[in-house]
């Protein structure tokens, strides 16, 4: 697939090729794709929280739906929130199919409470290039691209993510998908 073909609604899965430490099996979700340049989250790298947090102040973080995420690393204090509601379109950006960014402090609080209100991911930070990086990025063979859906972003395991994206994609990535993290251990 050509780079030309870049769009938001893509996955980027990490190339096995590619050395940089911070994406090593990572999967990103294109949110935007423009000439000015494009941004992404990291929605297979589960954000790990201090254990020593009292659960019962934290109570939506043990929400069955609700996931957290280590969405990049450029401003890891920006939240994202990333779902499958569409109650509120207008104020949301469709990344695709029943994928959506955005929502507020309410639209928040109101899905942890419903039980029913799909999925959301909370992505801590992103991954942003400008003009032409992520062409090149992808030119030079560093990520693979996949088209994004909603069961791969909502009901793929994070630890799955990746090698699923690979295998998917067919062809010498289907076995590439099975490398384990450490190749030394081999």
């Amino acid at each position: 697939m050509s780079e030309s073909r870049l769009k938001k609604g893509f996955l980027l899965a990490a190339s096995p090729d590619a050395e940089d430490s911070a994406t090593f099996k990572s999967v990103v979700l294109l949110c935007e794709h423009t000439s000015a340049g494009s941004f992404g989250l990291i929605i297979n790298k589960p954000l790990e929280l201090d254990t020593s947090m009292d659960a019962e102040m934290m109570p939506e973080f043990a929400h069955p739906n609700v996931h957290l995420r280590l969405g990049g690393p450029m401003r890891q204090g920006q939240l994202m929130l990333l779902h499958s509601n569409d109650s509120k379109k207008d104020q949301m950006l469709n990344i695709c199919d029943n994928v959506y960014l955005g929502g507020d402090l309410p639209f928040l609080q109101e899905s942890i409470a419903d039980n029913s209100s799909g999925n959301l991911i909370l992505c801590f930070g992103y991954l942003g290039w400008g003009f032409g990086e992520l062409e090149k990025e992808v030119e030079d063979g560093l990520w693979c691209m996949y088209p994004a859906s909603t069961d791969l972003i909502f009901n793929t395991p994070s630890d799955d993510m990746w090698g699923e994206v690979l295998k998917n994609i067919g062809g010498k990535y289907s076995s590439y998908s099975m490398l384990p993290d450490d190749l030394s251990a081999n």
